[in-house]
């Protein structure tokens, strides 16, 4: 199985974005990726 994930690394994300989940955070994405995969 191969995967290709395009899109920002989460480190240069601003979370304090309102338009993106509260509680979101770089480690949270990361560690839902490891899930994934």
């Amino acid at each position: 199985m191969r995967v290709l994930l395009v899109g920002y690394e989460p480190e240069v994300v601003d979370f304090s974005n309102p338009a993106l989940p509260p509680g979101l955070d770089a480690e949270k994405i990361h560690h839902g990726i490891r899930v994934a995969l």
